[in-house]
């Protein structure tokens, strides 16, 4: 996703990130205020773009002191993102779990393997 001039007063919807884990922005909507050439105004706070970290679906913004937030278009881009970031965060963990791993049936772990290419 990229933010151009014409998104100047359009709401979009940001994704906090700080230092310590558990941090949420203030405002889930935010408006975007300015768009220059090197960095991006949202409720006046300056930003600039990563485009290493961007996708088509979101883009990453660093901000002053560490604080960056990741930018959606629509309020489904970013649910479905939380969504993504949940579901893999539970997978992990039960891999991480091993004794887990032992008390799946084999045809559940085939089916797993299967869905996952492995």
């Amino acid at each position: 996703m990229l933010i151009t001039k014409d998104m100047v007063g359009k709401t979009v919807y940001c994704l906090g990130s700080q230092p310590h884990r558990n941090y949420h922005p203030a405002k889930l909507e935010r408006v975007v205020t300015k768009v220059g050439r090197k960095y991006i105004y949202i409720d006046g706070e300056q930003y600039e773009p990563r485009s290493d970290l961007s996708t088509g679906e979101f883009t990453y913004l660093y901000g002053s002191f560490g604080s960056s937030v990741t930018v959606f278009n629509s309020k489904q881009l970013y649910d479905a993102h939380n969504e993504r970031t949940e579901l893999q965060k539970k997978l992990v963990d039960f891999s991480k779990d091993r004794l887990g791993i032992y008390n799946i049936p084999l045809d559940d772990l085939k089916l797993v393997a299967k869905l996952l290419n492995i």
